[in-house]
C-alpha cells in the first residue's frame, strides 16, 4: 500500500516535463487507482485475534522508542537482548541526518535537476519511515521491544542505505565551496555504517540461523500433525492456534501443497514397520530417568545413517507386553551435535504396564525413518 503514494511523490518530484494540468490528471487517476487498491487489500478483512488494537499505548514515548528502535535495529543490535538503547542511539542518529537531508532539499527545492535525483532515494527512505509508522500503530500494544523483531530489517535497512546516496548527493552544492570537508563527511558517514553493519553481522547472521532451525522444526513438527501433535512447537513455528491449524492444514495436503504429506498414524506404524533393523551407526538411546513426579528426561545420541547429514527429528515411541509400538512424542536433535534430549510426561503413555522406550530417526526428505539401538524401560 506505501508504494502507492511513494510512487507519486517521485514523480511529482520528478515532474519537470509535465504541465500542471497534464500533472493534476495523472494524480487523479493515481489516486482512483490506489484507493481501489487499498480497498481490495481491506476488502473482507479480519483482524488476527491476537493483535492488540491499535494505538493501544497510552504513553508518548512509547512510540517515540518503538519508531527509533525500529529504524535502527538493522545496524544497532548486536546481541540478543530486550534492551532498546543501541538501536534508539542509532535510529535517532539516522533520523537526524534524514531530517537535514530534507532541509537540504527544502532549501535547494528550485533546483529541479537535484530534486529529480534525490526523489527516489527519498521514496526509499520513505517506505522505511512509513513502514516503521505503520508497524508502530498496529503493534505498539505488544510494547516498544517488539521494533527489534528480526523480520523488519527488511524494511529497516533500506533506511540507513538511503541515506548515503541522499547526502552525497544534497552535499554536492557545499561541495563546491569546501569539496575536502563535504568529502571526509561523506567518507565518516559510510565508514560508521559499515562499522555498525559490521558489528551486528554476527547477530544477524545468528538469528537467520535460528529462523531457519525454527521454520525446519515446524516443518517436521507439521508433517506429523495427524499422527504426534506437538502442541507447543505448531503453535510457536507454524500457526499460534492448533485448532485452525488442524482444520487447514489437511485441506492444503489435500491440494498437494504439502511435502511431504501429512504422516497419519497407520502410514507412520507402517515406516516403522518397514525401518531398517537396528543399527548402531544411526545412533542410540542412552538413558532414561525420572526427572519429576510424572515427568521424564531421555537422552540419546544420533549419527547420520545414509543420509549423509542429521535426522530431521526424533520419534519416542513405547512398547507394551504385546510388543505394539506406539509413538507418542517428538525430539529435535541439537543441531550440530550428535547428542538428543527430550522431556515428556508419563501422561502421554496409557496404563501401569512395564513400558520401554524406544527411538526411530526420521529423514523427512525420503520419508523414512531410522531405529536407534537401545530400548530402555520406563522408570
Amino acid at each position: 500500500m506505501l508504494l502507492w503514494p511513494l510512487l507519486w511523490l517521485t514523480s511529482f518530484l520528478r515532474s519537470r516535463n509535465k504541465t500542471r494540468l497534464e500533472f493534476f490528471i495523472w494524480s487523479c487517476v493515481w489516486l482512483a487507482l490506489t484507493v481501489g487498491a487499498i480497498a481490495l487489500y481491506f476488502y473482507d478483512y479480519r483482524k488476527p485475534t491476537w493483535h492488540p488494537p491499535l494505538v493501544a499505548s497510552h504513553r508518548f514515548l512509547d512510540y517515540i522508542s518503538y519508531l527509533l528502535s525500529f529504524l535502527g535495529s538493522a545496524l544497532g543490535r548486536h546481541a540478543n537482548t530486550a534492551s532498546l538503547a543501541s538501536a534508539i542511539a542509532v535510529g535517532a542518529v539516522l533520523v537526524a541526518i534524514f531530517v537535514l537531508a530534507l532541509i537540504a532539499l527544502g532549501l535547494r527545492w528550485n533546483h529541479d535537476r537535484q530534486r529529480a535525483r534525490a526523489a527516489p532515494w527519498l521514496a526509499i527512505a520513505g517506505f522505511a519511515v512509513l513502514s516503521a509508522c505503520l508497524a508502530c500503530i498496529t503493534r505498539i500494544g505488544f510494547g516498544p521491544t517488539q521494533a527489534l523483531s528480526s523480520r523488519y530489517t527488511t524494511f529497516s535497512i533500506l533506511f540507513a542505505i538511503s541515506l548515503i546516496p541522499l547526502v552525497i548527493l544534497l552535499g554536492q552544492p557545499l561541495a563546491t565551496k569546501n569539496r575536502l570537508l563535504i568529502n571526509y563527511l561523506n567518507l565518516g558517514l559510510f565508514i560508521v555504517i559499515a562499522a555498525l553493519f559490521a558489528t551486528s553481522l554476527p547477530f544477524g547472521a545468528g538469528k537467520m540461523q535460528s529462523a531457519f532451525q525454527a521454520r525446519a522444526m515446524g516443518r517436521t513438527a507439521l508433517t506429523f500433525l495427524k499422527s504426534i501433535p506437538e502442541k507447543n512447537i505448531l503453535e510457536t513455528t507454524v500457526h499460534p492456534n492448533l485448532a485452525y491449524l488442524r482444520n487447514v492444514a489437511p485441506r492444503a495436503d489435500a491440494l498437494h501443497l504439502l511435502h511431504p504429506s501429512l504422516i497419519g498414524p497407520d502410514t507412520l506404524k507402517r515406516l516403522m514397520s518397514s525401518a531398517p533393523v537396528t543399527d548402531s551407526h544411526c545412533g542410540a538411546v542412552d538413558n532414561i530417568e525420572k526427572s519429576g513426579e510424572n515427568s521424564y528426561q531421555i537422552r540419546g545420541r544420533t549419527a547420520t545413517c545414509d543420509l549423509h547429514r542429521s535426522p530431521d527429528c526424533i520419534i519416542l515411541s513405547y512398547v507394551g507386553r504385546q510388543t505394539q509400538r506406539m509413538p507418542f512424542t517428538l525430539a529435535f536433535p541439537n543441531v550440530g551435535h550428535p547428542e538428543w534430549n527430550a522431556s515428556f510426561l508419563g501422561t502421554l503413555i496409557p496404563g501401569t504396564d512395564p513400558y520401554e522406550i524406544e527411538a526411530w530417526a526420521f529423514d523427512i526428505s525420503r520419508v523414512r525413518v531410522y531405529k536407534l539401538a537401545g530400548r530402555h524401560p520406563l522408570p
